[in-house]
């Protein structure tokens, strides 16, 4: 089921709607890297051998592993709890 998001919540820890769009597609990009490090690290040996090399075509996933949850979703769940911490945007004007 999805659930709508009132637009004004958007506003509660930014000072805009495009300021908090920013935060959370920040957060979701960091969760995604995330869960590509983790799994990686799930399913690559140390010697960096694919264990999934030739078992299993780009689509399939292995048997074991279950879907992971969408990093936008969380991003977005973090920032409507408050857990999104605001970084200035002015960090980005200078590099």
């Amino acid at each position: 089921m999805v659930d709508t998001i009132v637009v004004k919540d958007l506003n509660k820890y930014a000072e805009s709607i495009y300021e908090a769009i920013i935060m959370i597609s920040r957060r979701a990009r960091q969760i995604n890297d995330e869960q590509k490090q983790q799994f990686e690290k799930d399913f690559y040996d140390e010697s960096g051998d694919d264990f999934l090399d030739d078992e299993y075509e780009a689509e399939e996933r292995p048997a074991n592993t279950a879907p992971l949850p969408k990093p936008h979703t969380i991003a977005l769940k973090e920032y409507l709890e408050g857990d999104i911490v605001k970084i200035e945007l002015i960090e980005d004007a200078e590099q």
